[in-house]
């Protein structure tokens, strides 16, 4: 289904199902219609499945001992507990980092170990594991080099770490480079071949998570304490590193978001008290909009050791202290956020780099902590992969690339490593640097890629949509049974519908909210719904009451005042004739 015509300019695709699986789902599971087809969508076809997505458990967690190189790990680190020597726990400067380094050092002082954590200064440090951290380790007095979130490719300096003679365990969750892996005593990556673990998605904290599960039933602990105290970690890195909301992921993501309502963590307790909570609920949104943000914002602009004190703190004053702070630095981040993302789209048109198959752009004037952002927000507005670099006095030029579906960003950098010094990251996300004279070159060689691999189809804005329904389908009832779909996030998004032959009853801009729009909508059937567009009021200008729209639009529950009613958001909208 195609719609030239809709707001967006997008082209809607509906999903196709298969009917038959549907429809058992309906009589075994005892699920609507609506639900049923969502599910089979998703993958999950069976009523075995379908249970196990709709009812996740802690018990669906897999053995931690699958891990790989699981035994040589949990060896090194009780070893160094048992002889009390120091571990130095090296995390990361982003949410998945920090919290993975705030994890592991709260559970192995829980343990009994002697550590020390650091987190990597994205300045003066940059990216991964810098010799200056080894140095720190070796000062410290470290019997072993303990990497969450990093490593992987950190060939020299783990190898420094060996000569100063400290035994060193990474454990990471990014995708491996060609070529050498690190010479660690043990190396957890669900990226290696040849392990029995069934699940390769885990973020960094969730490989952490997972390790000191493990632990804990070696130790004879109590596991289900254990997932009470660690959940809301995981849950923040998981989510806030974007992972795929499937399998392990979700299972963290439904008890970690419940978990961090109830923190016992000072940190998260003050983090929690400068943000708002619709309906008294933390969810991936929650965490994506609000608390990530604000965890992530020093260690853009400022010092992420920031944040990683907070998570680490047990006291109430202080960490209220720390949490005005990061207050203060993710507004400032906001600000220099909206400038930058304003001076690149400027750059974009008049250069006419919109008109390329990849958008390569930068600036000596913007910070490097903020180009993954403008990045992201240039991919979306143009619907192109886009390079984001800035210029150092050294000659150096860092960047980060944020693409669309169809372009592997981590493979499109490994086909073009002659133009660069370093590269690494996701199929989504990557970080690269090079040299100023080398950028014209990465420039043509990345848009001479990205031109062979995007077809124009797949440069067409496409809004994919899960379900055909009505007003009379969506009723409260049903949006209830919806709610068992969440946590909605990256993997599993919030599911997308489309209705037809809608009567525009009347179209309002919201109270004291002029850019929001409001419309009363009827069916065919006649009954009504009401439907909200975001920043939609001048959009819809041109539509009229008693025109007949389709529209395509999330569907949730309005709680207000103890009343409940089914509200759409809308997405998307397109006149019929």
């Amino acid at each position: 289904m195609i719609s030239e015509r809709s707001l967006t300019g997008a082209e809607w695709d509906l999903a196709p199902f298969d009917q038959v699986a549907a429809d058992r789902l309906v009589t075994e599971c005892g699920v609507s219609g609506l639900v049923s087809r969502l599910l089979v969508q998703r993958g999950y076809s069976t009523p075995e499945s379908a249970e196990r997505f709709l009812n996740p458990r802690l018990d669906h967690f897999h053995d931690p001992r699958f891990l790989p190189d699981f035994g040589a790990a949990v060896k090194e680190i009780l070893g160094a507990k048992e002889e009390g020597r120091k571990i130095f726990i090296h995390g990361d400067y982003d949410v998945d980092g920090i919290t993975s380094a705030a994890l592991f050092s709260r559970f192995l002082r829980r343990i009994g170990c002697d550590v020390t954590t650091h987190v990597p200064h994205r300045i003066k440090e940059g990216y991964g594991i810098n010799m200056i951290a080894v140095e720190k380790a070796k000062e410290a007095g470290a019997s072993v080099f303990l990497t969450c979130d990093c490593g992987s490719g950190a060939i020299d300096q783990i190898q420094r770490a060996k000569q100063y003679g400290m035994r060193v365990v990474v454990t990471d969750h990014h995708e491996l480079h060609d070529g050498d892996a690190p010479q660690a005593d043990a190396f957890v990556n669900l990226h290696r071949k040849g392990h029995k673990y069934p699940f390769d998605g885990l973020s960094g904290v969730g490989v952490v998570f997972k390790l000191c599960a493990g632990i804990t039933s070696e130790l004879g602990l109590d596991v289900a304490q254990y997932y009470r105290a660690y959940l809301d970690l995981a849950a923040l890195g998981t989510v806030a590193d974007v992972m795929s909301l499937v399998d392990e992921n979700r299972v963290i993501a439904a008890f970690g978001c419940e978990r961090i309502l109830q923190s016992r963590k000072p940190g998260i307790r003050a983090l929690m008290q400068n943000i708002s909570v619709r309906d008294g609920r933390v969810t991936p949104r929650t965490i994506g909009f609000q608390l990530g943000p604000r965890l992530n914002a020093a260690g853009r602009i400022a010092d992420a050791e920031l944040p990683l004190l907070l998570l680490l703190s047990e006291d109430e004053g202080e960490s209220a202290e720390i949490a005005g702070q990061l207050e203060v630095i993710n507004t400032s981040r906001r600000e220099q956020q909206d400038r930058i993302i304003a001076e690149a789209k400027e750059k974009v048109l008049s250069e006419g780099l919109d008109q390329e198959t990849a958008i390569v752009v930068g600036s000596a004037e913007w910070h490097p902590g903020i180009i993954g952002l403008v990045a992201g927000r240039l991919a979306e507005s143009f619907y192109r992969p886009a390079f984001v670099m800035t210029y150092g006095e050294n000659g150096s030029a860092k960047g980060s690339a944020r693409t669309i579906p169809g372009y592997h960003l981590a493979d499109a950098l490994k086909r073009v490593t002659e133009h660069l010094d370093n590269h690494g990251g996701h199929e989504a996300a990557a970080g690269f640097g090079t040299k100023v004279e080398k950028v014209e070159a990465f420039r043509q060689a990345i848009q001479q890629d990205a031109a062979q691999v995007l077809t124009p189809d797949l440069l067409i804005r496409r809004r994919r949509i899960d379900a055909e329904t009505t007003v009379e389908e969506c009723s409260l009832e049903v949006l209830f049974e919806l709610e068992k779909l969440a946590p909605f996030g990256a993997g599993n998004p919030e599911p997308s519908f489309v209705a037809h032959h809608l009567s525009v009853e009347s179209i309002s801009p919201m109270p004291n909210k002029p850019e929001h729009a409001k419309l009363v909508l009827r069916s065919p059937e006649g009954s009504s719904i009401e439907a909200l567009g975001f920043g939609m009021s001048q959009a819809l200008e041109g539509i009229d009451r008693k025109d007949r729209v389709s529209l395509v639009f999330e569907a949730n529950i309005n709680r207000w005042n103890g009343r409940e009613r089914p509200q759409w958001v809308i997405t998307d909208l397109a006149p019929e004739s």
